[in-house]
C-alpha cells in the first residue's frame, strides 16, 4: 500500500528542486500533494463515519432483538401472528411470532 504521507512529502520536496523541474511542474506537484492530502483526510473521515454508523446499527439491532424477545415472553396476542394460542381461544400456549412492520391503510 502506498504511504500517502511519504508521497505528499516527496511531491512537495522534489518539486522545489529547481534542478529537476520547471515552475509549471513545481506548481503541478504542489497541487497534486494538496489534492492527495485532502482526499486522504476525506477518506479517513468517511471511514470513521461508517464505523460510527455500523456501531449504531448494531446497537439498534440489539435493541430490536431485545424488544422482540420481550414480546415473546409477555405476548398479549394483540400483536401475535399465532392464532392457536389460549388467549385467542385456541388450544395451545402462546408462541409469539413477530409479523414484521404492518402497512398503514
Amino acid at each position: 500500500m502506498t504511504d500517502y504521507n511519504e508521497l505528499i512529502e516527496r511531491l512537495r520536496t522534489e518539486s522545489l528542486d529547481s534542478r529537476k523541474a520547471v515552475l509549471s511542474i513545481m506548481d503541478l506537484c504542489m497541487d497534486a500533494a494538496d489534492a492527495i492530502e485532502t482526499m486522504t483526510a476525506e477518506l479517513d473521515a468517511t471511514i470513521a463515519g461508517q464505523e460510527t454508523l455500523q456501531k449504531e446499527l448494531e446497537r439498534v439491532k440489539a435493541e430490536r432483538d431485545a424488544a422482540v424477545e420481550d414480546l415473546r415472553k409477555h405476548c398479549s396476542c394483540g400483536v401475535c401472528a399465532y392464532v392457536k394460542c389460549y388467549v385467542r381461544g385456541g388450544t395451545e400456549p402462546c408462541n409469539f411470532q413477530y409479523r414484521g412492520p404492518q402497512k398503514e391503510d
